[in-house]
């Protein structure tokens, strides 16, 4: 393996296709525990620096690690949070809704941190799946998704097809400088929160 301070987002991009392929080789778990092992090798990593290095470990604990149990607290997390971390610096302030422009977006930041909004975004995820293995889930009107109790709708919610979603959807924003203090060869947590949201919505 590249030695953690060489490590890009292509590494961790390699890291992600090989969870997949190990995911579908040996099947059976699921994505509510894989987000649940990354939830509990996080706590274990949280005070190191954000790193891809790092985040492509939690990758591999999300399919090797005991999965944390379910908090019910975490259930409050009724929907994601903001990022005021995902920017578009490829639009002009004046064409961007109000809470997307630059000088609401640096006020955001103010109030928060990157990596609340990664644990917020997880623990989102975890109790929005949680939700739905509890009731149940409908399907979307598109036949192609699925909507959670909460109404939140979910574009893959197979461990595969989940990681696969936000590997291919983070190229864009990285690369284009859509996440403040993010680039190829660095990242923040709100990279991470932002590529767990992909998972989610990106078809």
């Amino acid at each position: 393996m590249t030695e953690a301070g060489a490590f890009t987002v292509e590494d961790f991009g390699g890291t992600v296709q090989e969870v997949i392929e190990a995911s579908r080789t040996f099947p059976g778990r699921s994505l509510d525990e894989f987000l649940r092992a990354v939830w509990a090798s996080f706590t274990r990593h949280k005070a190191e620096a954000p790193a891809w290095f790092l985040f492509a470990q939690l990758m591999k604990d999300g399919l090797t690690a005991p999965p944390a149990p379910y908090d019910e607290r975490w259930s409050g997390f009724t929907k994601g949070p903001g990022n005021p971390w995902l920017s578009r610096p490829d639009i002009p302030d004046s064409h961007l809704p109000a809470s997307l422009r630059s000088k609401n977006l640096e006020a955001e930041r103010r109030r928060t941190t990157e990596i609340q909004v990664f644990e917020e975004t997880l623990l989102f995820l975890i109790s929005d799946l949680n939700s739905m293995l509890r009731t149940g889930s409908a399907p979307s009107v598109d036949g192609l998704s699925w909507d959670s109790p909460r109404g939140h709708r979910w574009q893959h919610w197979e461990l595969a097809e989940f990681l696969d979603a936000a590997e291919r959807g983070l190229w864009k924003p990285v690369e284009d400088g859509w996440i403040v203090g993010t680039s190829i060869e660095q990242c923040g947590w709100a990279a991470l929160a932002v590529f767990l949201h992909l998972g989610m919505v990106y078809e």
